[in-house]
């Protein structure tokens, strides 16, 4: 399974992996995730792994199509694991400003999950 729910410190914070992953892998995880998204209750936590290569393409027509909906505004933070450059950057911006949850860069994921619970 390449997103689960994990706990880190006694929060639950929704964790997706999405090193190198191919855009059908990406595809099939996106699906869960929003399950898992919508049978969630309250304000989400969530924390994105993309560290290597990421299928962006992929991931912005699925956020395009969902970044609106109710399910994903139960998003309070988002921590991403990846280097802040290029498209990567323009691409999570985009999602922050549009969502108007917060969101930040992170080099490794023990610093993501630190200020994720904080």
């Amino acid at each position: 399974m390449i997103s689960t729910w994990i706990e880190y410190l006694g929060h639950k914070i929704l964790y997706m992996d999405y090193r190198k992953l191919t855009d059908k892998q990406m595809l099939d995880d996106m699906r869960l995730v929003y399950k898992m998204m919508h049978d969630s209750s309250g304000n989400m936590l969530v924390l994105l792994n993309t560290q290597g290569s990421f299928p962006a393409k992929v991931f912005l027509s699925h956020y395009k199509l969902t970044s609106k909906t109710e399910d994903a505004r139960k998003i309070a933070k988002f921590a991403v694991v990846a280097k802040k450059t290029g498209v990567m950057e323009i691409l999570l911006n985009e999602v922050s400003t549009s969502t108007g949850y917060e969101l930040q860069f992170f080099d490794t994921e023990d610093q993501a999950k630190y200020w994720l619970i904080a």
